[in-house]
């Protein structure tokens, strides 16, 4: 029954029965995907930092619950909430200043985390750096920036990134780490001519794997990677929607001549 429609008695009541169960008890219904919101919010203050470690990773935790327990003085819990996609944006601003690494990188990767903030966390170091150019939100210029960060897996994640430009991802596509290059051929706001030049990459077939699932890569570099020499580029091929649809086109143009009809392109 909500708390919100109980005398201050009742809800008063209620939230003491809740915190006097045992640890098992508590745990079960963090568990339980049927726990109300307002039971998780009385969880919450539980005394208990793993059982508020467990409301604060919970999606369903309402974000008034968030919110403090965003300032708990168990480092963990924050680290919980820093990590919780609910989270408020106030919150995990307010957590990207924390003394702590770990709530910072997690506050990078949080969907809900905002872009001015992410733009501060990509001036922090590495581990944050890489975290905020993988999220979504992070501001075109700012994964602009981070293209030419000197680690590694920054680089990569802005290579995976779904929001990074197309000028960035060319520029990417000629970095000499394969796990950049990889995540450029998988991504798929990468231009077909790009694709085409990767898919050459005759050092490692993973690449050219990755060039062979993506939606962009044009019908005659599919044909090409049809006749790779690694059964898994040739099997990868096989399952992208686009494969034959140069052999289908010339097909149907063949058919159209047989009738008589004028084909120009």
């Amino acid at each position: 029954m909500p708390t919100s429609i109980l005398t201050p008695e009742a809800a008063a009541e209620t939230e003491a029965t809740i915190l006097a169960l045992d640890s098992y008890d508590k745990s079960r219904m963090l568990r339980e995907s049927s726990t109300p919101p307002e039971t998780l919010a009385i969880l919450g203050r539980d005394q208990d930092s793993d059982i508020r470690m467990g409301v604060a990773r919970k999606p369903s935790t309402p974000q008034e619950a968030l919110a403090i327990l965003g300032k708990d003085r168990s480092w963990k819990v924050r680290l919980e909430v820093a990590g919780n996609p609910s989270a408020p944006a106030g919150t995990l601003a307010e957590l990207a200043k924390s003394n702590r690494d770990e709530i910072r990188e997690k506050v990078g990767c949080n969907p809900n985390t905002p872009a001015t903030v992410l733009a501060m966390l990509a001036n922090d170091m590495r581990s944050i750096r890489r975290s905020a150019a993988s999220n979504p939100n992070t501001p075109v210029s700012v994964l602009i920036a981070l293209a030419a960060d000197g680690n590694n897996g920054v680089r990569s994640s802005v290579a995976n990134n779904p929001n990074t430009p197309v000028s960035a991802l060319i520029d990417l596509a000629a970095d000499f780490e394969i796990a950049v290059r990889l995540g450029v051929a998988r991504n798929q706001n990468t231009p077909g001519t790009t694709l085409s030049a990767l898919a050459e990459d005759t050092d490692y077939y993973c690449i050219r794997q990755q060039v062979a699932s993506n939606s962009n890569t044009p019908a005659e570099t599919l044909d090409r990677l049809a006749e790779d020499e690694n059964e898994y580029v040739r099997g990868t091929v096989a399952q992208n929607p686009n494969y034959r649809r140069a052999d289908e086109l010339a097909a149907a143009k063949s058919l159209l001549i047989a009738f008589g009809f004028t084909v120009t392109h």
